[in-house]
């Protein structure tokens, strides 16, 4: 089957409060000479037709970014549902395919194996797992779930796995690339990722 790579939108969540990083801008620590989100675009750039990134501080250095800068269009820092259905309400395609600013080392067929499994399961979200558990925030869905969402979230909830009971979900595994998943979290967590980075990936563009 196909992958629809024109017919699908990344979106980035960059919108957390990034508490365990004492509140500092995740998609925004330098890692390996770049910004973290600039590893996370340039691994999704490949597989999608454009992207959102969902950001609610710092809009205009995420700007400065070359794509547009998407707020959450839910108080309170209301989790990544929020920044999922804000950024799915801008995108314009059949699917969306959403990521994390905080994992810069996914893989370019990220995109094209979920939705092979979502297809195969004739499900409407598909959601990575990591061999050992499922990664909720690694998404690749139909972009016209996006008033449920909107009305999940209006009623007062947040939980994901509330959510995902709503849909028929499939689950692709990548147990062979675990690491595709692995998240800063903490100064620690970033100093691991930058020790297994060997300089790198670069923004489309970027000749530096």
């Amino acid at each position: 089957m196909e992958y629809p790579k024109q017919g699908t939108t990344g979106i980035i969540l960059a919108g957390g409060r990034a508490s365990r990083m004492g509140g500092t801008d995740k998609g925004l620590v330098p890692l390996a000479r770049q910004p973290m989100i600039a590893h996370v675009i340039a691994a999704l750039q490949p597989q999608v037709a454009t992207i959102l990134i969902n950001a609610n501080r710092n809009a205009d250095r995420y700007g400065t970014l070359g794509f547009p800068v998407v707020p959450d269009q839910f108080r309170n820092f209301a989790g990544p549902l929020a920044g999922m259905a804000s950024g799915m309400r801008s995108a314009s395609t059949p699917y969306v395919l959403v990521a994390p600013c905080d994992s810069p080392l996914i893989g370019h067929e990220l995109g094209p194996r979920m939705h092979r499994r979502l297809v195969e399961a004739d499900a409407s979200v598909c959601v990575a797992s990591d061999g050992a558990r499922t990664q909720p925030v690694f998404l690749f869905m139909r972009r016209d779930l996006v008033e449920d969402m909107v009305a999940f979230l209006e009623s007062g909830e947040r939980k994901i796995d509330k959510w995902f009971a709503r849909h028929p979900v499939a689950v692709a595994e990548f147990a062979d690339h675990p690491e595709w998943f692995q998240n800063a979290n903490s100064p620690a967590e970033l100093q691991e990722i930058e020790r297994q980075m060997d300089g790198g990936p670069k923004v489309a563009g970027d000749s530096s």
